[in-house]
């Protein structure tokens, strides 16, 4: 498949003025699933962008990941949505949503269910503007990708920004994961699944098991 726009960034601070760019310029959506957002300079940075965007009536809806963003609530879930974004946290661990004491879309796992999903988190680094450009990689919300901050030390990842007909596979992805957080996502699903099928199949979305099964053994 050929992309309209691909962009490589080798380089964190490049990859973070991108995005800083791409949230200011949004008209209509924010579409942000971070592993990991942190509680740093880099994501009060982020944090800052999504409120502006979310109080410039820019829908914004952001995933994280309970452990790799644990804390994330407290630190920043309430100001983004007091500006009007909406967040969800994927796999929220009880006493993280118990030490905040702010209540925010999230699963409510028992027990034994955390036993089972304790270690099956949402590793994705995805950011969806308009449903029309996307950033994917290996780069978290965080300083330690910066070599402004840590110079030598910075973490080496790799970023690309793309646009295309492939993006609204991507938006599909998220969507699949944000409509399956929550009571009543598993009814939207279904009209989801519907929509799957007229997408462009531009690229392979690992998002269901037996999919990624049949993906991985295509690579072998």
């Amino acid at each position: 498949m050929k992309w309209q726009e691909e962009v490589v960034y080798l380089l964190g601070d490049e990859y973070f003025d991108a995005v800083e760019e791409a949230i200011n310029e949004a008209k209509r959506s924010v579409q942000f699933q971070s592993c990991i957002f942190s509680y740093d300079r880099i994501g009060q940075r982020f944090a800052a962008l999504l409120c502006q965007a979310a109080k410039r009536n820019i829908e914004v809806r952001i995933i994280v990941d309970g452990i790799g963003s644990l804390g994330w609530i407290a630190h920043f879930g309430k100001e983004i949505t007091e500006s009007g974004g909406q967040t969800k946290v994927f796999h929220r661990l009880p006493w993280d949503a118990a030490l905040s004491k702010i209540q925010i879309k999230s699963e409510k796992l028992s027990a034994l269910q955390l036993l089972g999903y304790v270690n099956k988190r949402a590793h994705a680094k995805l950011i969806i503007i308009d449903g029309v450009v996307a950033f994917v990689g290996s780069r978290n919300i965080s300083a330690n990708h910066s070599e402004t901050l840590n110079e030598s030390k910075a973490w080496l990842d790799v970023s690309v920004k793309v646009a295309g007909n492939g993006v609204e596979d991507l938006s599909y992805a998220f969507d699949y994961l944000w409509l399956s957080r929550g009571e009543k996502g598993r009814f939207h699903i279904k009209s989801l699944l519907k929509k799957r099928r007229i997408l462009s199949q531009n690229i392979r979305l690992n998002i269901f098991w037996r999919q990624r099964k049949r993906n991985y053994k295509e690579l072998c």
